[in-house]
């Protein structure tokens, strides 16, 4: 009888990736997933190291399988960021792991779980070019949407950020290597392609010595198959008119665009390394929402970090309210070791920070709701996900999975692309009635 494997996917859609593959090596070695930790001969939690609530997370659930791993003789692994950025310490502080994985050893995985390679921890520096799998990626069945992870690294130095430190520099995938698993996707039923990386704007500049995203979001429509290209982690510094192009008007590319913008305040801007400033930002939203007001605009703030003042904040609540995004995450600022942000004098303290973040997230809860109500009437495609007990789920254009709002169908809807009428808003979701052909 074949070994199980159980997985614990934490962290971001890049780490997913890398989780699907982790899953993918090991089926290729025979391991078959069990969605039961107790029942699993290896666990493997793949780790996010990024702020101090996901690294929380991800030490949480390695204790609880430690436990899973003392009632039973399952190994222990640990993969992704938190493995990469403090190997030495996981493996000092909590000895029930077996072994690490770091982001570009995936394949040691199969090594580690059996516990016959050179040792237990398998992590290096980043490559300096991308390192292609060569385990497929093991996904849900008839799913029908996909990440589609284009590089990995980045070279921005945002100064409150400390991916660069764990994640290396920015690595390109191959075009045509990215366009074939495209390919590939679309065979198995996917109807979306969620384009990620760390900062999808800086796509092909180490390999090709320029910019190729936008290039590459129309080779990815051209694939036989796909109904939406979605974009996200766009830097607004390297968003210029090509890809605007690509966005506002482009067949099967959707209508949205995720790009974090962090702040508004110029100074504050500067101070986080985030080379647009003030007027480059707002230049650059107000150009997309003059070509094209149809194209969802998501973006994310940070509350509460060093240096805000109150009027810097407010300027950025002003914004907010006058710009009115249509998705808006607000995040707590997070002291990342080794940041330049974290050497600021000027912290603001925790409660201030977190009454900032409130303001932004009550603020962006009613927009959000009065640009919901705004679609009542409008006539949607929408992307066919699930069934559950009160009916049929699905996505707009406007909604990127995991993180945006849903549809509700009204009426018997295939597995796919339909056509909707918008009926109503319950919470942040729509009610769309399903049109018959």
């Amino acid at each position: 009888m074949g070994k199980k494997v159980y997985l614990e996917q934490l962290g971001c859609p890049k780490n997913e990736v890398d989780g699907q593959h982790l899953l993918g090596a090991l089926s290729r070695a025979g391991y078959t997933r069990t969605l039961d930790p107790s029942q699993g001969d290896v666990l493997v939690v793949n780790t996010c190291g990024f702020i101090d609530s996901a690294k929380e997370e991800s030490i949480d659930r390695i204790l609880t399988l430690a436990q899973h791993k003392k009632d039973g003789n399952a190994r222990l692994l640990v993969a992704g960021c938190l493995a990469q950025r403090y190997p030495k310490q996981l493996l000092a502080d909590i000895p029930e792991i077996d072994a690490l994985v770091g982001i570009d050893r995936i394949e040691d995985v199969v090594a580690a779980a059996t516990g016959e390679g050179v040792g237990n921890c398998y992590v290096g520096r980043p490559n300096a070019i991308y390192d292609e799998f060569e385990a497929p990626r093991l996904m849900e069945d008839a799913q029908r949407w996909a990440y589609l992870k284009i590089s990995d690294g980045c070279d921005n130095a945002c100064s409150f950020c400390a991916i660069p430190q764990f994640r290396g520099k920015n690595r390109s995938r191959k075009f045509e290597e990215i366009v074939s698993e495209a390919r590939q996707l679309a065979a198995s039923g996917v109807l979306e392609l969620v384009v990620v990386a760390q900062d999808t704007t800086s796509y092909g500049v180490d390999l090709y010595g320029r910019a190729r995203l936008a290039e590459l979001l129309l080779a990815l429509a051209d694939v036989h198959g796909i109904a939406w290209v979605r974009l996200m982690y766009a830097f607004p510094a390297f968003v210029d008119e090509a890809l605007i192009d690509v966005i506002t008007g482009a067949d099967r590319v959707a209508r949205y665009l995720d790009m974090p913008i962090q702040h508004i305040d110029h100074d504050l801007l500067l101070s986080m390394n985030r080379r647009l400033g003030e007027s480059g930002t707002r230049s650059l939203l107000e150009t997309i929402r003059r070509r094209n007001d149809r194209v969802a605009l998501r973006t994310s703030v940070i509350a509460g970090h060093p240096g805000e003042s109150s009027a810097a904040f407010h300027r950025l609540l002003d914004f907010v309210a006058d710009f009115e995004f249509d998705r808006l995450g607000v995040f707590l600022y997070s002291e990342e070791d080794g940041t330049k942000s974290a050497r600021h004098a000027n912290k603001v303290d925790r409660a201030t920070a977190e009454h900032r973040r409130r303001l932004l997230h009550d603020l962006q809860s009613d927009i959000l709701a009065r640009r919901q109500e705004e679609r009542v009437g409008e006539t949607l495609q929408v992307l066919v996900e699930r069934e559950e007990s009160d009916g049929v789920w699905g996505r707009s254009e406007w909604d990127a999975p995991e993180v945006d709002c849903a549809v509700r169908l009204e009426g018997r809807a295939h597995a796919g692309l339909v056509a909707a009428r918008c009926t109503g808003v319950e919470g942040v979701d729509l009610v769309a009635e399903v049109l018959v052909p």
